[in-house]
């Protein structure tokens, strides 16, 4: 049987606790959360935060307003060094994914507010003459300014404001992999994977990963053409699910989505593995002040 190590990266997906953040309302609604040890910051912004009542608030009234204020703010702390890194790529932020948003801001500081990210992961594998599963892995740049040389997905990315889910896949497939823009749209949908974590920085990483399989030939080998990964890999399953059980080789929430494909084509099992409905469970996690 399968041992429990795999449930630990579901426990450090969802590894927060809600006292330890202050809730950003907008518009009577929760966009997001900010850490109490980073208040501070925001009290220092008092033209464009307002806290009260225990409820962080925005000062500027409209979408514009609210966009081109704090993108100034995360500027300055982007050259203060509070930001580690600016990415030049705006991030909508809603209540939900598909309704107005409120704001844009930085893909860099959007776990500094706690806000809900989205991104894309895809699956990409090939069947041996066995029928056997193999699927590609991706080694981070060593030069990336998160999780360098880590282990990853075949092609994964954010999802910026105007993108749809499948815009942003075709658009990272050509990019890290070299696939075609014929071959991955025939990438299937497969769900969603949420979790919401504490960061090493102490903000809150609160994400929705879109997640897409896709049957590659037999002959393909990506090519990765924007600098952001070093090596790629075929392996068989039992070699990821040894990498995922025993070691941190992998980016941490690509844990999540290698467990969910190892459990979607039955390489996981109730048979085969303690808490079974525990690892299913832990895929979808929230946030939530209520």
């Amino acid at each position: 049987m399968k041992n429990n190590n795999l449930l630990r990266w579901i426990e450090i997906c969802n590894d927060y606790k809600k006292e330890d953040f202050i809730p950003l309302i907008v518009d009577n609604e929760l966009l997001g959360a900010i850490s109490k040890k980073r208040l501070n910051l925001f009290e220092n912004e008092k033209e464009v935060f307002v806290f009260e009542n225990g409820i962080l608030n925005l000062k500027p009234q409209t979408f514009e307003d609210r966009t081109f204020e704090i993108e100034k703010v995360m500027k300055k702390w982007f050259q203060q060094g509070i930001i580690k890194h600016w990415k030049n790529e705006p991030y909508r932020v809603s209540k939900e994914f598909n309704s107005q948003p409120k704001f844009l801001i930085e893909r860099a500081a959007a776990s500094l507010l706690g806000i809900q990210k989205y991104g894309v992961h895809l699956n990409g594998f090939v069947r041996d003459e066995e029928n056997q599963i193999k699927m590609w892995i991706g080694r981070r740049s060593a030069t990336s300014g998160l999780f360098p040389s880590k282990l990853d997905q075949l092609v994964a990315g954010g999802l910026g404001a105007g993108f749809t889910p499948l815009e942003t896949l075709i658009k990272e497939c050509e990019e890290e992999a070299n696939i075609s823009k014929q071959l991955a749209q025939q990438a299937t949908s497969v769900g969603v994977i949420t979790y919401c974590m504490t960061s090493e920085q102490g903000n809150l990483n609160r994400d929705a990963l879109f997640i897409y399989d896709l049957e590659l030939p037999s002959d393909f080998v990506p090519e990765n053409t924007d600098g952001e990964t070093q090596a790629f890999y075929l392996w068989d399953l039992n070699e990821i699910m040894q990498l995922i059980e025993n070691t941190e080789e992998f980016k941490i929430n690509c844990n999540l989505v290698v467990i969910d494909f190892l459990i979607r084509h039955g390489f996981i099992t109730p048979e085969n593995t303690p808490n079974y409905l525990t690892l299913i469970q832990g895929l979808h996690g929230s946030f939530h002040f209520n």
